[in-house]
């Protein structure tokens, strides 16, 4: 083995160690992010129920959800890009949506899915989804 080919195992190593460290952490920051979006939520909700207020604050503070204004066509690209090495099937993507609190028809990751591999923004090979690389004119 050259000195590069084992330069660039090292590296890859290293930046692999790196992604899975910073998924766990991504992954533990919005577990935490969700746990207390329900407190706020909670604490809100006993609050006006002690005033009595409670319909009227529900009304006058919209309760946004993490996963309301979030473009499930970009999780999914970059869900398959990152993990372009192995692939991703449809349940990694119906898993990600269901742990973001994404509400979704269960045909949606297939619909998706399709609708991306015709776009040519993925290709499928042997039921993984992959990214398609493009390449720039130089």
């Amino acid at each position: 083995m050259s000195q590069l080919e084992q330069l660039l195992q090292d590296r890859l190593s290293v930046a692999s160690s790196e992604l899975a460290a910073a998924q766990e952490q991504l992954t533990i920051a919005q577990s935490k992010m969700d746990s207390l979006a329900r407190r706020v939520d909670a604490f809100t909700r006993a609050l006006a129920e002690e005033r009595g207020e409670s319909n009227s604050l529900a009304k006058a503070v919209p309760q946004e959800t993490p996963s309301s204004n979030v473009n499930k066509s970009q999780m999914v690209r970059e869900l398959v890009a990152a993990n372009a090495q192995f692939g991703t099937t449809i349940k990694d993507i119906t898993a990600t949506f269901v742990k973001a609190g994404v509400s979704f028809h269960p045909n949606y990751p297939y619909a998706l899915a399709r609708r991306l591999k015709k776009s040519g923004a993925i290709k499928e090979l042997r039921g993984r989804l992959y990214p398609v690389k493009t390449e720039t004119a130089s």
